[in-house]
């Protein structure tokens, strides 16, 4: 589940992975529901596998953008962004803008809007590398080279007069880059001793990363640790 707060109402959305489908709701009014069923628009039979990450970024007082990384039976990748506006009756409505195809010979982990919904970013497991779509329905496709096996992403402004940053986590390599989005030039990498990281949450106002790895310490146990990094 995730929530972004607007000026008018908050609200929420609720998914699971296996479902092609994304509900929302007001906040200031349950009954005011609308689901989304993410669809291979160019193939229709193409069967929906999963849906595995989500993000949202707040575009107006009365809406917000939603991105969905999504995989079907075909073998496609798939970013899907709809358009979710609420009027003043809280009635919502929902618009795919685009519709952008990955590789298919590739393993995505996790995308997240940014740029105020204008573009996104996805970690490409396979390649070793982040891709940026932007552009008129999201089909300028830029490709940059991290560590090994990027995973989870996190963004956020660090310093007062900063740009927007993206944090990344390599999950082979056991270290996080950080990436100024406004030129995608890599700031710094930093080490995680813990093996196999994989999420990574920012605290924008006390600048610290917060990196989850998780590894099997025998047949039924599996132990998480938190490793905490002053940026």
């Amino acid at each position: 589940d995730e929530a972004i707060n607007g000026t008018n109402s908050l609200y929420v959305f609720g998914h699971a992975s296996s479902s092609n489908s994304i509900t929302f709701s007001s906040k200031e009014d349950f009954s005011k529901i609308h689901t989304i069923l993410i669809e291979n628009e160019d193939n229709l039979s193409d069967t929906h596998i999963s849906t595995y990450s989500l993000s949202m970024a707040l575009i107006s007082n009365t809406g917000m953008r939603v991105g969905a990384l999504s995989t079907f039976t075909s073998g496609s990748n798939l970013v899907s962004i709809y358009d979710i506006t609420f009027d003043e009756s809280l009635e919502l409505t929902s618009t795919l803008l685009a519709q952008t195809e990955l590789s298919s010979s590739s393993e995505y982990f996790e995308l997240e809007l940014f740029d105020e919904g204008e573009k996104v970013i996805v970690s490409n497991t396979t390649e070793d590398l982040v891709t940026i779509l932007s552009g008129t329905n999201f089909l300028e496709s830029t490709d940059i080279e991290i560590g090994s096996a990027p995973k989870g992403i996190a963004l956020g402004f660090i310093g007062t007069d900063s740009s927007e940053t993206a944090f990344i986590i390599n999950s082979d390599d056991h270290s996080v880059t950080q990436l100024d989005l406004s030129d995608n030039t890599i700031i710094q990498v930093y080490e995680i001793l813990a093996p196999n990281p994989t999420s990574i949450v920012l605290d924008e106002n006390d600048a610290i990363i917060m990196v989850k790895s998780s590894f099997e310490f025998d047949e039924d146990d599996t132990i998480s640790t938190i490793t905490l990094l002053e940026i």
